[in-house]
Order: structure tokens, then sequence, then C-alpha cells
């Protein structure tokens, strides 16, 4: 496991490096998404050059109308209604927008660029070694949002760090009950991560979008928290 995150965490690093180098446009833009597949990339060579084991052994993969809906309904309801309660409250706020060419490229690319890593591999080997289930998915969490480091130091991300892993921990349980609900079946939290993605460009929730608001981005928090104990309510019932 140690070295599936060096290589998760190296590998940005170097593509930055290179983009410094290279300084080319279509070069920079492969680079990036080199930089966003990074873990899976990373399980992948883990999987298959190190513990030489077949991915079955750690999940499924299945088109499912379920793992699709469902996933997709969990990202847009949160995004949905904070947008809402902060266009009520902010006269003028626009409410949708539109995502560019390049945009939608990059979004469709983290339907297959990172999960395959985080809910593919590290959740389960974490879950094998550590007793409680519970901290397995939150580890998970908190490593998937250190691994954004790449992202700011590069100015790309406008979410302060700790509220950003606020987030990520609460959004690590809901995509492990999408792997627990679909029988491990990757395709739900794959078309979770797109969904939330694509979800936070059209709904503006970004402060840059919100005159430098935070207020979006933690509604969404708080109401994806509210999802999660939802969520415990139902696994216990079952």
């Amino acid at each position: 496991m140690a070295r599936y995150l060096v290589i998760a965490f190296l590998l940005p690093y170097i593509c930055i490096l290179l983009q410094n180098i290279i300084k080319n446009e279509i070069a920079d833009f492969l680079l990036f998404g080199i930089q966003a597949a990074s873990p899976s990339i990373a399980a992948i060579i883990e999987i298959k050059f190190f513990e030489k084991r077949n991915f079955s052994d750690y999940f499924s993969f299945k088109l499912n109308v379920t793992a699709i809906i469902i996933p997709l309904l969990v990202a847009a309801i949160p995004m949905l209604f904070s947008k809402l309660l902060y266009y009520r409250m902010v006269n003028g706020s626009v409410f949708m927008a539109g995502l560019s060419a390049k945009r939608w490229v990059i979004v469709l690319w983290a339907l297959i660029a990172e999960e395959f890593g985080w809910r593919g591999f590290l959740e389960p080997s974490l879950k094998a070694i550590i007793k409680r289930p519970v901290w397995a998915i939150f580890i998970t969490g908190l490593v998937w949002s250190c691994w954004h480091y790449h992202y700011f130091i590069q100015n790309g991300m406008e979410i302060p760090f700790l509220l950003f892993a606020a987030g990520a921990v609460v959004e690590s349980f809901i995509y492990s009950f999408f792997m627990k609900f679909t029988n491990q079946n990757l395709l739900s939290p794959m078309v979770y991560h797109f969904s939330w993605n694509m979800c936070l460009h059209l709904f503006l929730i970004n402060p840059s979008c919100n005159n430098g608001s935070l207020i979006p981005y933690i509604w969404v928090i708080v109401i994806e928290a509210f999802t999660v104990l939802i969520m415990f309510a139902v696994h216990k019932k079952s």
C-alpha cells in the first residue's frame, strides 16, 4: 500500500515539473490528465505488476441502471438545494451555467480517472487491515483530500483545505455506501464522482461564482452529512 501511495502522490508532482519545462498547451493538458488519473495508474501498477492479482479481487464492474441513476441524484440534489437556498438569499445571483467543451472533457475524465484507485484499491486494502470499516473509510477520505495538494499548489482549488478535507471525508462515506449497496460495483462511485464534478460547475457552487462566498459549498457539505446519516440508518435496517 505504501508503494501505491508513493506513486499516486509523486506522479502529479512529476507532471507539474514537466509542465514547467515543456510549456506547451497540448502537453500541459495531457499532463493535467495524467495528474488526475494518478490514483488509478498507481492502482493498476500495484495490482498487476506487484501483487499480480485480478481486478475482480477488489471490485466488480457492471452496467447497471441503479449504479448510474442513484449516484447521479445523490450528487445533484445537495448541489441543487444549496444553490436554491443561496439564490433566494442573494438577489441577482446566477443559478446555473453551461460548461465549455474543455470543461466537459475534464469532467468526463473524472468518470474514469480516480475511483479505480480510491474506492477500487485503497479503501478495500485498508478494510483488509483495519478492524473497523468506518476508520478505513475515514482514512480513505483524508488521503484523497491530501492527494489534491497538486491542485492547491497550482492555485486550482478555491476551497480552503480544511473545508475541502471535511467535505472529502463526508463524501468518502457516500462513496463507500454506493460500493456496498451495489455489491462492490465500481461504476457507482465513478458515476458519483463524475456527477459531483459536473454539478459543481453547472450549479456554480465555487466561491468565484458567488462573489467569493463559501456558503453554497458549506451547505453542500451539510446536506451531504445528513445524507450519510440517512444512509447509516438505511444500512442498520437492512
